[in-house]
Parts: structure tokens; C-alpha cells; sequence
């Protein structure tokens, strides 16, 4: 018999948990029919101050403690004391619909995916302007720098496969960095990952979410990544913007000698200290991608 668990993450949810366990359960009793699985729900919380925890233990979930501050942490630290064969994780405030698990499980279960992924589809105004603003520059990065088709990486609406979530015990994630960070991981381990199309609706009470300070806790997990396995891509595209500045002074500088005949000393200095910037941070690149290759023997 094969185990599910369902991880959901809380931070003063007490408005909404209880009837996501529910939806949770009825869902996991839908897959059980045709399957042979047993199940159990799990809360990880980040230390609520209110009945999150009192209403989760009265229907009968495994609670999991996390003081640390952080879902990354608190998700990564349920993937290490979980032994389940599957695991699907949504978050706690009542956005993602629970019903969908079925479909989750039955790709898990049934096909040759490895991970699923919900590509949220909003309801009644359930993201502002901005955050779909954010979520796609984030999306589009991702796509065209990692090759990874996904659209929606910051979901929190996923499943898993045991040796995928255990894999993922190793991500070093703080916030909402943790999905980027599992997406981009995908790739390193070839994982066979499926997204899929989710109700997202309004959350009900004050969000955990920071859209400025996430997105550039995210964006900078995007930067560092390419620095760790894309070397070339950053510091070539950083030599080359430095190359174009240098080339522009040097633009200038002629012109100028060329009309007053003279030497601007400040241009001449800006073009020989962007150009050397540019040549210096470009053989990094390549420098950095040659270590790269040698230990991972590509």
C-alpha cells in the first residue's frame, strides 16, 4: 500500500485551515477508492498565534512545529521527517482547491511524472495586477534562462514523488524562494515534472506574502543560480553591458576630438575602465564555466 501525506504550510490560518483539511480529506477519499493508498494530512506551522493548531489537531492532522521563520524552512524540515511515497503540498489560507489533488495523484501515480505542478488560474480579482506583473518577468526568466517550461514557478500547489521531495531536503530555502529553488533543482536532478491548471481564489485575511521583498529574495535566488550553473550567461552578459558603456565613452570621446580637438580626460578614462571591466568580467565567465565543467565532468 502506498502512503500519501499532504503538507500544508500555516501562519495564523485559523479562518481557513479547518476547511482545507476537510476538502483535503474528501479528496484524498476520492483517489482511495480507486486506489490502493492510505493517507495522512500533516500542518507545518510556523508558530501561529492564534487556533491554527488547536483547530488542526481537532481534525485529527499531524501537527509539525517550525519556530523558525520562513516557509522554505518550514517545508524543507517536513521533507526531512516525512517518509511518505507521495506528498503534495498547498498552502493553508484556502486559495488552491483541495479537489484538484485527485488529478495530481493520478499523474503521480499513473504516469511517468516525477513532479506536478498547479498553474494557478485566478478567481474574482485573486491576484493583483502586480503580483501577475512579478509572477511573469519571473516565469519569463526562468524560461528562457533555465530552458524550464513552467508559468507559474511561484504556485504553492504541488506533488511530489518520494525521491523527488527527499532531493529536495538538500535546497537551502528561507521563503518563497523554495519553489524557484525546487523548479530550478528539477533540472539539475532530470526530474519529469507536469503543470497543470488550478482554481486560485481570493485568500480570506492578511497575507504572508511581500511582493517587493519576496520578488527580490526570488530574483536574487534566479541570480545566484546562474552564477552557480550558468556562469557564462551572467558574467558575459555583464561584460558585454560594460563593453557597450566603454564603447560609448570611446564614441564620445572621438567625436569630441574630432569637432574641438581635444581629449575629454574623463571619457578617456570612463572607455579604458569599462572596457578593462568588460574584458576582465567576461574572462571570469569563462573561467568560471570551465571549473564548472571539470567538476561535473561535462
Amino acid at each position: 500500500m502506498s502512503e500519501v501525506s499532504v503538507v500544508i504550510p500555516t501562519l495564523n490560518e485559523e479562518k481557513t485551515i479547518g476547511k482545507v483539511i476537510d476538502d483535503c480529506i474528501k479528496a484524498l477519499n476520492k483517489v482511495k477508492i480507486n486506489n490502493n493508498i492510505d493517507y495522512k494530512i500533516i500542518v507545518v506551522d510556523g508558530n501561529s498565534k492564534d487556533k491554527t493548531r488547536e483547530i488542526a489537531k481537532r481534525k485529527n492532522a499531524h501537527i509539525i512545529l517550525e519556530e523558525r521563520k520562513g516557509k522554505g524552512i518550514a517545508i524543507i524540515c517536513a521533507f526531512k521527517k516525512i517518509n511518505s511515497d507521495y506528498l503534495i503540498m498547498l498552502d493553508g489560507d484556502g486559495t488552491y482547491n483541495p479537489k484538484d489533488i485527485s488529478i495530481f495523484l493520478d499523474n503521480l501515480l499513473n504516469q511517468d511524472i516525477d513532479i506536478v505542478i498547479g498553474k494557478r488560474v485566478p478567481k474574482d480579482n485573486s491576484m493583483t495586477k502586480l503580483n501577475r506583473f512579478g509572477n511573469y518577468i519571473i516565469n519569463l526568466l526562468i524560461r528562457k534562462l533555465y530552458k524550464l517550461d513552467v508559468h507559474d514557478i511561484c504556485t504553492g500547489f504541488w506533488g511530489f514523488k518520494k525521491k523527488v521531495y527527499k532531493d529536495f531536503t538538500k535546497i537551502e530555502a528561507t521563503g518563497f524562494d523554495l519553489e524557484v529553488l525546487m523548479a530550478i533543482n528539477s533540472i539539475k536532478y532530470n526530474f519529469k515534472l507536469l503543470e497543470i491548471p488550478t482554481e486560485y481564489k481570493r485568500r480570506i485575511g492578511d497575507t504572508n506574502l511581500s511582493p517587493f521583498r519576496d520578488g527580490a529574495l526570488i530574483l536574487g535566488v534566479i541570480i545566484r543560480l546562474l552564477r552557480d550553473y550558468n556562469p557564462i550567461f551572467l558574467f558575459g552578459s555583464l561584460g558585454i553591458f560594460f563593453l557597450l558603456l566603454g564603447l560609448y565613452f570611446g564614441v564620445r570621446l572621438i567625436i569630441t576630438f574630432n569637432e574641438k580637438g581635444f581629449l575629454m580626460i574623463g571619457h578617456t578614462l570612463l572607455t579604458v575602465l569599462f572596457i578593462l571591466i568588460a574584458v576582465q568580467t567576461i574572462y571570469f565567465g569563462l573561467l568560471s564555466d570551465l571549473i564548472i565543467r571539470k567538476i561535473n565532468g561535462r
